[in-house]
């Protein structure tokens, strides 16, 4: 009988889980680096895409404070360019893409505390 639902099957190699299927003691470093890779993949998908929900309030604020700490260097080189600064041109789209993921953050920990 074929799987109908959305979900994915238990018995794929990437999900968790997998590598302490019967008979199997956890310690294959192939199921495990593929189940590593697969819930990391999960998590940025989600973080990508603002879906990452978060249940703890420890979790709250480690993420605002890793968005903070992502999203300042860019704050920073702004201020210092207002004053004259000038900032090569690979700087500054490294500080954008690190402010960027810490949006991504800082998204997704609003979205929770709306939820």
């Amino acid at each position: 009988m074929k799987n109908t639902d959305t979900k994915e099957p238990d018995n794929l190699p990437v999900t968790p889980g997998y590598s302490l299927r019967e008979g199997r003691s956890g310690y294959d470093p192939i199921d495990t680096q593929a189940e590593a890779g697969h819930v990391a993949g999960l998590y940025l998908r989600k973080l990508l895409t603002g879906q990452l929900r978060l249940k703890k309030p420890l979790h709250y604020m480690l993420m605002t404070l890793i968005g903070l700490l992502l999203v300042f260097p860019l704050i920073s080189a702004i201020v210092l360019m207002t004053r004259g600064t000038r900032f090569e041109w690979d700087a500054l789209l490294t500080l954008g893409l690190t402010a960027l993921l810490g949006a991504l953050f800082l998204l997704n920990c609003v979205k929770s505390a709306l939820r």
